[in-house]
């Protein structure tokens, strides 16, 4: 599986990290699943990827979830699934915008999607936490703690 929108988890985690715990309690085998984070090699980056992705990783290792591996991608993230033979997309959905992007997929790519609602934190995304992060605001209620401490090193 790959995941690369997320929410809902047993565990709680904050904002896009709400992982795998809906999927692993739906698909309790002992795949691998995956997270996936995108960028746009054409664009400045805001914050390091990699040091992102140790992030993400340091959340999933306090969460104590084993099979959870992160992957960097550019391009399309249908392209990145079927590298990963994928068989299904799990994300959250916030929008119609959210809903569009997956027909697409399915369509180009003959990949399903699952979504979750987004929950609480729906309307959040990243652009919405680096706008409160820029003027100086809170984010601790947004992101994981290991994100925020991220953030919060390079300011």
């Amino acid at each position: 599986m790959l995941y690369l929108q997320t929410n809902g988890s047993m565990r709680k985690p904050k904002g896009k990290l709400k992982i795998p715990g809906y999927s692993s309690y739906l698909h309790p085998y002992d795949e691998t699943h995956i997270i996936g984070i995108g960028y746009n090699a054409e664009k400045p980056e805001r914050i390091d990827k990699n040091e992102m992705k140790k992030a993400i990783e340091d959340t999933i290792q306090k969460e104590e979830l084993s099979n959870v591996e992160v992957v960097l991608y550019s391009g399309l993230t249908i392209d990145k699934a079927k590298e990963h033979d994928a068989n299904i997309l799990i994300r959250g959905l916030r929008n119609g915008t959210d809903y569009d992007i997956s027909a697409i997929n399915e369509k180009i790519g003959n990949i399903d999607t699952c979504y979750f609602r987004a929950g609480d934190l729906g309307y959040l995304s990243s652009s919405i936490v680096m706008e409160l992060y820029n003027n100086n605001k809170p984010i601790d209620d947004f992101v994981p703690e290991a994100v925020a401490k991220l953030l919060y090193s390079i300011k």
